[in-house]
């Protein structure tokens, strides 16, 4: 310890100054996801609930191919948050394996980056990557396939670029790309986004042999095994692509200008303007020049050179990006947080001198105060925003043990909360969108006359006058921002199908 203490006294000044930066980039991310893991933000939605009950099924014998619900998304990370719950079930053990998985995404990151900068800023560009701006809320958010899929990409740029520079292990690499291209794919098609143009780079660069080609096939059936027996269980559902209409040409325009610097951090994570006024515009219009330009000269040069991976993926990718119908979705930065990684390593690139290195982490951590501030704030004047401020189920948990009622229905953002925050002591199922058999099949068996709605939204508006005319007496109970419906006689609420899927669950 004390050699150790020695060595660090003794140290230049400029390591020191490079430590400290390093050090200030990790610990204000993290400390941003414990402020937002404090507020109402840090409850668990249904889209974690979910998972969560997917973790904690699985430690009975259930082992989902995808999703529930669902034909997409792979569940390795569904595997992660089952294995944290052995330690302890509840909120902690679902957030901390995103938090984890943007961990190791950094880690990967700066090893990508060994082989495009130098070791001080390819330190940078990792911690950067666990640290950035447009991703610190999302590093909070479970969702059940996104941020592995950014492990499984980020390691696969690793090995790609390995391949590129070690001929001597080609061999061995090339099985190893294989495995990480093939889970990914099998997490989620959105790699790729970032796949597509680095193979294809890759095949320019190396002209791999017949046999380097085959082994690259194999190992990928191999990762992407049970993608290919959800084919044989599911046929074409596999094939389904999810998401609300819409053009491709508005897919790739709301891809730039909204999704993507969302990602970067230059606007707010949930329906968010530019953060920081006119400077995070003129950042923005500084950013899209910068790549234009960097790109063009990348190219320009050749596919040989240092920086093309990352000039091949920068083009590739919002064309890719822009093909599947759920890049439509804008408000948030899920759909482009495959670029992070390499947005990271591009501005720790700049930082050339050690006063640029403290500007880049300064401009960058003012990026990340400002997300999470906006977050909080707009978590605060919209208390029930489904996704983003989850509802306080306790007063209501409390009402439904009082009445001893176990079994109940309730809207998608409701349902699967409460039976994760109860540890399934209530079970609920939704009244819309269903995604758990086992927990619907529970519900229904109990004949439950409890259905919960989100007071004052249009359907707790609509809902009395819809049974009423069903001749359904009931008494209707506020509790807190909840409304609770006692019916009188059981009624199965999928014969109101077309009121569910046409009058929103959400928030008056």
């Amino acid at each position: 310890m004390t050699e150790r203490l020695g060595r660090l006294i003794a140290a230049p000044p400029r390591t020191i100054a490079l430590g400290a930066l390093l050090v200030t980039v990790a610990v204000v991310g993290l400390a941003l996801r414990v402020r937002l893991l404090g507020s109402p933000v840090g409850r668990l939605d249904a889209d974690e609930s979910v998972v969560a009950l997917m973790g904690a099924r699985e430690h009975h014998g259930s082992h989902p191919l995808f999703f529930w619900g669902q034909y997409y998304g792979g569940t390795f990370e569904v595997a992660l948050v089952s294995l944290a719950q052995l330690v302890r079930r509840g909120v902690i053990a679902v957030k901390i394996v995103p938090i984890a998985l943007s961990a190791a995404a950094g880690v990967l990151t700066w090893r990508a980056a060994l082989r495009i900068i130098d070791a001080r800023r390819a330190a940078l560009a990792g911690v950067l990557a666990f640290g950035w701006p447009g991703t610190v809320w999302l590093a909070t958010k479970e969702r059940g396939f996104y941020w592995m899929t950014l492990v499984l990409v980020v390691a696969a740029f690793v090995v790609a670029l390995r391949l590129r520079d070690d001929a001597e292990h080609r061999a061995r690499d090339i099985v190893w790309l294989g495995l990480f291209c093939g889970m990914a794919w099998y997490e989620t098609a959105q790699s790729a986004f970032v796949l597509v143009p680095l193979l294809v780079w890759l095949a320019v660069v190396l002209r791999p042999t017949w046999s380097l080609v085959a082994r690259l096939a194999a190992a990928t059936l191999v990762g992407a095994s049970l993608w290919l027996w959800g084919i044989f269980r599911h046929g074409t559902l596999v094939f389904r692509q999810p998401g609300p209409s819409s053009s491709y040409t508005g897919r790739l325009r709301g891809l730039v200008e909204s999704t993507i610097p969302r990602a970067l951090g230059l606007r707010g994570s949930y329906y968010g303007a530019y953060l920081l006024g006119p400077l995070g515009a003129l950042t923005a219009l500084a950013v899209a020049v910068t790549v234009v330009v960097c790109v063009a000269r990348v190219l320009r040069a050749g596919p040989g050179h240092r920086w093309a991976p990352v000039a091949w993926i920068a083009v590739a990718f919002p064309f890719l990006a822009a093909i599947p119908k759920a890049t439509a979705i804008t408000f948030e930065p899920r759909y482009a947080l495959l670029i992070v990684p390499f947005a990271a390593i591009a501005l720790a690139a700049i930082a050339t001198t050690p006063r640029v290195m403290a500007v880049v982490v300064v401009v960058a951590l003012a990026f990340g105060v400002a997300n999470t501030r906006y977050v909080l704030r707009f978590s605060e004047r919209h208390p029930t925003a489904l996704d983003l401020t989850p509802a306080d189920l306790r007063p209501l948990r409390g009402l439904l043990t009082v009445i001893h009622a176990p079994f109940v229905y309730a809207d998608y953002w409701l349902a699967y909360p409460i039976t994760e925050a109860t540890h399934e002591y209530v079970v609920a199922s939704p009244l819309d969108e269903p995604r758990s058999a086992y927990h619907l099949a529970i519900v229904q068996a109990s004949r439950s006359k409890a259905w919960v709605l989100f007071a004052g939204s249009p359907r707790d508006r609509r809902l009395p006058g819809v049974l009423q005319s069903h001749h359904v007496a009931f008494k209707r109970i506020v509790v807190h921002d909840l409304s609770l419906y006692v019916l009188q006689r059981y009624y199965d609420p999928s014969r109101l199908a077309p009121f569910w899927s046409t009058v929103p669950a959400g928030y008056g």
